[in-house]
């Protein structure tokens, strides 16, 4: 009886090892993109939570420790920038409009975004920021034109007073 050889023994190895690799990377980059969509949800979920804090406190939150969560399921640092007058003063009591609010702009692929009132990002799995997402201060821009795998999200301030100031009712 006759076993295998060692160069017959090579080669089914290399074929196993190329039919892995190839398997192997689709279902890789399927858990990566479920992961990125989770994270998105999550992202979500955080700014429903702020809108939810501006309904009841009609101001938003000066960190996100107060809304809740200050990570990612990546275990990055979820940065959040909010409108300065947004922090401190009621949305609701007619005193704040657009040109006293809502300094903080994103630029986007699509072009400039004024009047946001407050932006949630992150790192995304790879853990390196392609994205400013460290500032907490009016009058900044913020610039997501080349995100990289890095997640952005952002409300306007006429989106936000629609959801929280009901006399307002979505009027824009």
């Amino acid at each position: 009886m006759r076993g295998f050889s060692l160069l017959e023994m090579a080669i089914v190895l290399a074929l196993l090892g190329l039919m892995f690799v190839l398997l192997a990377t689709p279902i890789v980059r399927a858990i990566r993109t479920d992961s990125v969509l989770r994270a998105k949800s999550e992202l979500d979920r955080i700014s429903e939570s702020l809108v939810g804090y501006a309904q009841i406190r009609k101001t938003l939150p000066e960190s996100l420790a107060l809304a809740g969560q200050t990570r990612d399921m990546f275990g990055n640092i979820i940065s959040y920038s909010a409108d300065s007058s947004l922090v401190s003063g009621d949305m609701c009591d007619g005193s704040l409009d657009v040109a006293s609010v809502a300094q903080l702009q994103v630029n986007t692929s699509s072009g400039v975004v004024g009047n946001v009132a407050f932006f949630l990002g992150t790192a995304g799995p790879d853990k390196q920021q392609s994205i400013l997402t460290d500032v907490s201060v009016s009058n900044t821009s913020i610039d997501v034109r080349d995100p990289g795998d890095d997640l952005a999200l952002y409300l306007t301030w006429y989106e936000l007073r629609a959801a929280v100031c009901t006399a307002y009712g979505g009027d824009q």
